[in-house]
């Protein structure tokens, strides 16, 4: 037996470790094959066609890659590559790749040592798909609340996909999207357990190309249905008041055998949480099959909210979508509107955001070309740059140069105004700190060169975070006021509605404390360039879904309240710049879109809308104070007659109760407010017309020459009253 087990491990020995070869290896059924030739690996698809060659690493940001290597095999289903280092870097640099092909996927592991001092965060790996139809795909994955709060979509992985036949490859991206080539991905090495040692994981997963994305992230996941939301409208938004919208729910089966004991519900709430549609039936689906489900959504204003859910064997999986309609307005009065948009992507596509961006009244963008602005959505684009406070400080040369490009685009652009700068407060609030620096090394060269010149834009303050009226006094103190002809500022808003007047990081509260410090030195103009209403979901911080749209409201009577001479809403969609489409719940950055990641309307979309409406050529005329002092209200005028915006506060300003651990949002089709308190107005007519927070309107009779209205903390728009 002893001879027997020395035998079995000589053998094992060879399969783990069979001698180099020049002739091709290959691992793998007839699903998904690696061959690897050389130093290239080659992912096969189900027909033997080329679907990936892999070829190494390259370090981009230290010089040295790959130039060829010596492959082995190392198991049934394992090749390894020692590779061969060129550049300057090669003698302190080794490689290895252990490949694996099991079933329908392929994993590279990539063996990286180095000293500290070379740069590998740059690292690339090196492939190239002869599949020339391919896209990036930020899969997501909705998830109920263990607290029965609102659900959550969460990051279920970032893929390129590329299509080719038969079949999709769905490369698994764990490094940064961004920094891709046709030939490269981001590697995101991280550190192993040795000294000097770190590893990269690269997979690539074949599946039948007909999936849809969804589909195929639920395969890659190992998870056997896949569902999914969409509408026959940009936005998920019905905006011509007659057409219905088409919601499609796409309920997909990815295992290799059929369904036939699931159910499927598919239904659409109002914001009231009223089922407005419903559908239930049983599932039965082959395998690999798909199935779709159609319901029409009634083109009322309002916001809709759509779950589809399939339960197979007590498993749930389900998606959501929001979806909104408003009926056709046309915008007057744009001339003197307050209304801004701070940042948007162009997604699904440039002209779509456009239209959009016309329909919600917006007249100022923070940042583009007046010249495609006013003739796309009839807004003023202003200029909008950044710098670090010490750039070009050792090259005033180019940083002259610089300034004049900066200065000449934006004459180029008709930009009547350049913000320049953003938040270097936040490095020291409430101290002054970078305002000396800002007005010397900045300002004032800005300054110089736009008289010198003859520039005919303006320039505004950087955007100063907060209340932070020490920054404010030191754009005084070192000479900047007279460089300036506006003040931009954020007013963050945290667990504050935003009429509470308070100290810290309130809306109101911020403003008034902005407005004060500025009237001390001659006062200017006060440009709000970033109002926020956050939805990071089960934060108490911030505001849920249906908090915002009543708190974009408020944002905006407010701001007109208190002269503003815009507010740019911070942004159009949720998600980052370099992160479009992303999804990160541990970053509240993600949330503050007036539309979610994917680009369908949140119920603040529809109160942008209603209030840049309601306060379309409106005038403001005064504060309105309430014999019971819980009452608000603030009374316009507008060509559509005097218009009040009315709320209570006697359940007060603090939205939510940081002190319950961990903290549930609430759905958004949820009322949040506990308290009605009616209150009586005089009224003009007969009815008044109160319009919500979302643009839904209704009418109320009056009797006696005055009017009975609930009052919550939401607030309302009311046509109709005669408030003294």
């Amino acid at each position: 037996m002893k001879d027997l087990f020395a035998s079995a491990a000589l053998v094992f020995a060879v399969v783990l470790a069979a001698p180099a070869s020049d002739a091709p290896l290959e691992i793998g059924d007839g699903t998904c094959r690696l061959r690897v030739a050389g130093a290239e690996a080659e992912i096969l698809g189900s027909g033997g066609q080329s679907l990936m060659r892999l070829t190494g690493l390259k370090g981009c940001w230290s010089d040295f890659e790959t130039d060829g290597g010596t492959a082995v095999r190392a198991g049934a289903d394992q090749i390894r590559m020692d590779y061969r280092i060129k550049g300057a870097e090669a003698a302190r640099v080794a490689l290895s790749a252990a490949f694996t092909c099991r079933s329908n996927r392929v994993t590279a592991v990539y063996d990286l040592t180095a000293p500290a001092d070379v740069k590998i965060g740059g690292a690339m790996i090196r492939r190239q798909s002869p599949c020339r139809d391919s896209r990036l795909l930020k899969a997501g994955l909705w998830q109920r609340h263990a607290g029965g709060g609102e659900a959550v979509e969460t990051n279920d992985g970032v893929f390129r996909r590329y299509d080719a036949g038969a079949d999709a490859l769905l490369e698994e991206i764990r490094g940064n999207p961004n920094w891709v080539s046709e030939s490269g991905q981001h590697a995101a090495f991280v550190p192993a357990a040795e000294t000097n040692r770190f590893r990269a994981e690269a997979t690539f997963t074949v599946l039948p190309s007909p999936l849809s994305d969804a589909a195929a992230a639920a395969a890659f996941h190992g998870r056997p249905l896949a569902v999914e939301l969409s509408t026959d409208r940009p936005f998920n938004l019905a905006t011509d008041g007659v057409t219905p919208l088409a919601l499609t729910a796409l309920i997909s089966n990815v295992r290799p055998v059929g369904v036939d004991h699931a159910t499927v519900r598919l239904a659409v709430l109002d914001f009231d949480g009223k089922i407005v549609g419903e559908q239930r039936q049983r599932l039965v689906l082959p395998a690999g099959g798909q199935t779709r489900l159609t319901m029409p959504v009634p083109p009322v204003t309002g916001v809709y909210f759509a779950e589809a859910a399939v339960t197979d064997r007590g498993e749930e999986f389900f998606a959501r979508t929001s979806l909104g309609a408003v009926a056709p307005y046309t915008f007057e009065h744009r001339e003197q509107s307050i209304f801004g948009i701070a940042a948007a992507f162009d997604l699904p596509s440039r002209q779509d955001v456009n239209s959009l961006l016309r329909r919600m009244g917006v007249r100022w963008v923070r940042r583009g070309d007046s010249r495609e602005t006013l003739p796309a959505i009839g807004a003023i684009a202003n200029g909008h740059d950044n710098v670090e406070p010490g750039q070009w400080r050792d090259d005033p040369a180019k940083k002259r140069a610089e300034l004049r490009k900066l200065l000449d685009a934006c004459d180029r652009c008709q930009n009547p105004y350049e913000e320049f700068g953003n938040e270097w407060n936040m490095a020291a609030l409430n101290t002054g700190k970078f305002a000396d620096v800002y007005v010397s090394d900045w300002l004032k060269p800005l300054d110089q060169i736009r008289r010198e010149d003859g520039r005919r834009v303006e320039l505004l303050s950087m955007g100063i975070a907060g209340a932070d009226t020490a920054f404010l006094e030191g754009l005084y103190a070192n000479g900047g006021w007279p460089l300036l002809a506006g003040i931009a500022f954020h007013p963050g808003r945290g667990n504050f509605t935003p009429d509470y007047d308070g100290s810290g990081w309130t809306y109101l509260g911020t403003i008034r404390a902005m407005k004060a410090t500025a009237a001390k030195f001659g006062g200017k103009p006060m440009w709000i360039t970033e109002a926020y209403a956050c939805t990071r979901p089960h934060d108490a911080w911030h505001d849920s879904r249906r908090r915002a749209a009543e708190n974009v409201v408020l944002t905006y009577a407010l701001g007109l309240a208190e002269g503003m001479k815009a507010v740019f809403f911070y942004q159009l969609h949720d998600a980052v710049w370099s992160d479009v489409r992303g999804i990160n719940t541990e970053d509240s950055e993600y949330d503050y879109g007036l539309l979610d990641r994917s680009g369908a309307v949140k119920p603040s979309l529809l109160a942008y809308c209603a209030v840049a409406e309601a306060l379309d050529g409106a005038g403001f005329r005064r504060y309105v104070t309430f014999p019971s002092g819980t009452a608000k209200g603030i009374l316009f005028d507008t060509p559509r007659g005097p218009l009040a915006v009315l709320w209570d506060r006697t359940e007060g300003y603090i939205q939510s109760d940081m002190t319950k651990k961990p903290y549930a949002s609430p759905e958004p089709w949820q009322e949040h407010w506990t308290r009605s308190v009616a209150a009586r107005f005089p009224a003009a007519r007969r009815q008044v017309t109160v319009v919500d927070c979302i643009g839904r309107t209704r009418r109320i009779a009056a009797e006696a020459g005055s009017v009975t209205l609930p009052l919550t903390g939401a607030p309302v728009m009311v046509y109709g009253l005669t408030l003294k």
